[in-house]
């Protein structure tokens, strides 16, 4: 099983620290980040996490991300952050069509923070973004 996480991080002040606190929370919270495929991007990260035995294994690991991107001192100084997390799961889909299901879910957490910070993608969100692109 195959899944991707689109993670756009912001925060407060300086983005250095921003991406600096970030890539903190994900090096404790991601088992051998080092040797996955990482892509980074502007404020965005996508992982691509190969090998899972179960969905619940990234949707945990969404969830614990989201609710540690919060104020974190940084370099002694304290950085608001929020990521907006998008997961995408398959047994049989190229991890292009995952990293484009993730970033639409990505898209989806965004639109409804900061009450959500995390969206696994579903059908339906392909509707909201061809109704945004429309606009």
């Amino acid at each position: 099983m195959l899944a991707v996480l689109a993670i756009d991080v912001t925060g407060d002040g300086d983005a250095d620290l921003v991406r600096v606190a970030f890539a903190e929370l994900l090096r404790a919270r991601v088992p051998g980040l080092p040797d996955l495929p990482v892509r980074l991007g502007g404020s965005g990260v996508t992982l691509t996490l190969p090998g899972l035995l179960a969905p619940s294994q990234v949707y945990d690991l969404a969830g614990a991300v989201a609710a540690e991107a919060g104020p974190l001192v940084v370099a002694g100084r304290l950085i608001g952050m929020t990521a907006s997390i998008g997961v995408a799961v398959s047994d049989t889909l190229p991890v292009e069509e995952l990293v484009r299901r993730a970033t639409v879910a990505m898209h989806e957490a965004r639109r409804y923070a900061p009450r959500t910070s995390w969206a696994i993608w579903r059908e339906s969100f392909d509707h909201h973004e061809s109704l945004a692109d429309a606009a």
